[in-house]
């Protein structure tokens, strides 16, 4: 699932990245490079998975590896704490609090992420493209919104409901038949005088 701008903002906000401390080295805040460093890693899609080949690293043992979600996350070096978040990558609040766990442990810099590199001939980095997209969303963030999940959690609401109202009626037949048994055991006595009555006059 693709987020907006806005969306990812207010992912980056809630975990940690500040909207007023500038990046070293820019003129931005850290939640609006991370939400610039987000699109230029994956545009921003939850679901996207991308493969380390020979051709863009110069570490064999990174070729086959993949990287995950909206920070891209690195399978090989950043398993431990997807194992830690129950392998969650996809879930939109977890890939961003996984790197921000990243950007705090290299010192609130954005250095793990290869798009924040400037190329050595054009001396732009690949996330500055994406920073009037950033500093919009960070000036509006929104909260995203799992639209699967807001379903199964009005699934589950109703059927919640639903088992509370058969428990109700399952308490209203029990008693109603408590009655049924009460009556028909008033019922069973009248007969019983009736018929010793009809005994003692025959």
């Amino acid at each position: 699932m693709k987020l907006s701008p806005h969306e990812v903002a207010d992912l980056v906000i809630k975990a940690g990245f500040s909207k007023t401390t500038i990046v070293p080295g820019t003129n931005d805040s850290e939640a609006v490079v991370a939400v610039a460093v987000a699109f230029a890693e994956s545009s921003a899609d939850s679901e996207s998975i991308s493969r380390t080949t020979a051709p863009i690293t110069s570490d064999p043992a990174s070729v086959g590896q993949r990287d995950h979600g909206i920070f891209q996350l690195s399978g090989r070096w950043q398993y431990p704490k997807i194992q830690k978040a129950a392998g969650r990558w996809r879930d939109p609040a977890t890939n961003v609090a996984i790197a921000y766990e990243i950007f705090k442990g290299a010192g609130r810099t954005f250095t793990s992420w290869s798009v924040f590199e400037k190329n050595t001939t054009t001396g732009v980095a690949p996330y500055e493209q994406y920073l009037p997209d950033a500093r919009m969303g960070v000036s509006q963030p929104w909260p995203y919104v799992d639209e699967e999940l807001l379903a199964m959690q009005k699934l589950q609401t109703a059927l919640d409901n639903a088992t509370t109202s058969l428990a109700k009626l399952s308490t209203s037949l029990a008693d109603v038949a408590t009655r049924l048994a009460a009556q028909e055991a008033k019922l069973a006595e009248l007969i019983a005088k009736q018929a010793e009555i009809r005994k003692h006059f025959s």
